[in-house]
């Protein structure tokens, strides 16, 4: 399980720094779908089941004709996509889609890695991402 989820970090990582889209299948409580996003993040929350997951957080391509404050993010937990069925597309983005704040600004979770704006200092940033193999040992 810890190589499979290392391999979706490196792949996801590797998609937000990019800036690519990426189309997955997955299960949730509405239903099981594909769907294709611009991953924004990847991150470690706590939760109140499962204690921390990993998780990336990205915007569905449909959710673009929305405005701006009105667009819903998805999370997608790293445990439940399966790599047979997830492709980093060679489309790319400019934007996430979403309020800057919620992707610059998150004291709530462990950031892995996260889309970098054209004005910020990329060394500043990944300076406060953690160490996931650390983390992971």
């Amino acid at each position: 399980m810890k190589e499979k989820i290392i391999k979706l970090i490196k792949i996801l990582c590797a998609a937000i720094t990019e800036k690519r889209l990426i189309t997955f299948y997955f299960e949730s409580s509405i239903g099981k779908m594909w769907r294709t996003v611009g991953s924004y993040m990847l991150a470690i929350k706590k939760t109140k089941n499962k204690g921390e997951v990993i998780y990336f957080a990205g915007l569905p391509i449909e959710k673009l004709s929305e405005k701006l404050d009105d667009r819903q993010p998805g999370q997608y937990e790293l445990e439940k996509l399966d790599l047979k069925k997830m492709e980093v597309l060679d489309e790319t983005f400019d934007d996430p889609g979403v309020p800057r704040n919620i992707v610059v600004h998150t004291p709530s979770v462990k950031v892995i890695c996260r889309f970098i704006y054209p004005d910020e200092d990329e060394q500043v940033v990944t300076s406060r991402w953690i160490d996931i193999q650390a983390y992971l040992q």
